[in-house]
């Protein structure tokens, strides 16, 4: 389901651009990904570990949700 640059989707690549996404993409990841003007917020439960990686345009960072610390 799409309305303009916003999906709610299940095995749809991310779209690049201004977009706001979420769901399963085709890489079967779970993820939520906010852009606009190349800055971005993305969330998701990769194959190995959930992250949340924050890019402000030129610089980003990258939060990885499991060490293996339970």
């Amino acid at each position: 389901m799409s309305n303009g640059t916003v999906y709610v989707s299940s095995g749809l690549a991310v779209p690049s651009g201004d977009v706001t996404y979420f769901g399963k993409d085709n890489a079967g990841v779970s993820r939520f990904r906010f852009e606009k003007s190349g800055k971005y917020i993305d969330m998701a439960n990769s194959a190995t570990y959930p992250y949340l990686r924050i890019h402000d345009g030129t610089n980003a960072r990258v939060v990885i949700g499991d060490m293996g610390n339970d």
